[in-house]
C-alpha cells in the first residue's frame, strides 16, 4: 500500500467485511474506537493529552469499547478553507508540527492503524466462530 487511496480502500474493505459478518444486535458486544489526533504525533506529553481526551470522551459517552487507540493523522492544509487552515496552522505551530500551508503533511502512523485492525480482528474471530456453529 503505497498511496493514501489504497490505504483508505483497505480500511473500508475491513469495515465492510466486519459489517457483513454481524447482525446489528451483535455490534454492542464488540466495538472499537479509533481516534485520529495530531497530538498523537507529538512528544510524550502531547500523546498523553490525546489519550486523556480519548478516555474523557469515552467516559462522557458512557462507552467502553472492546479496543481503543489514538493514532496520528495528517494536516490536509490544501483541503481546508481559509479559517480552518488558519486555525490548524496555529495549532500545528504550537505543537511543533509543519506550518507550510502550501502542501499537505502526512503524520499517519500506518503501523498503528494496522496493529489496531489486527488487534480488533483478534476479538472478532471468536464471535465469527460462535456465529457459524
Amino acid at each position: 500500500m503505497n498511496n493514501f487511496q489504497e490505504k483508505v480502500g483497505f480500511i473500508w474493505s475491513v469495515a465492510d467485511l466486519l459489517r457483513g459478518d454481524f447482525k446489528q444486535s451483535e455490534y454492542g458486544k464488540m466495538t472499537g474506537f479509533f481516534s485520529v489526533s495530531l497530538s498523537a504525533a507529538g512528544n510524550e506529553k502531547q500523546k498523553a493529552d490525546a489519550d486523556r481526551c480519548l478516555n474523557e470522551f469515552l467516559q462522557q459517552a458512557n462507552w467502553s469499547p472492546t479496543i481503543k487507540t489514538t493514532c496520528a493523522g495528517g494536516l490536509a492544509y490544501r483541503k481546508y478553507g481559509f479559517l480552518k487552515r488558519w486555525m490548524m496552522k496555529r495549532i500545528a505551530r504550537d505543537a511543533g508540527a509543519d506550518t507550510d500551508t502550501s502542501k499537505d503533511h502526512e503524520y499517519t502512523d500506518w503501523q498503528a492503524v494496522d496493529t489496531f485492525v489486527k488487534d480488533f480482528l483478534v476479538h472478532v474471530e471468536p464471535h465469527q466462530a460462535r456465529e457459524r456453529t
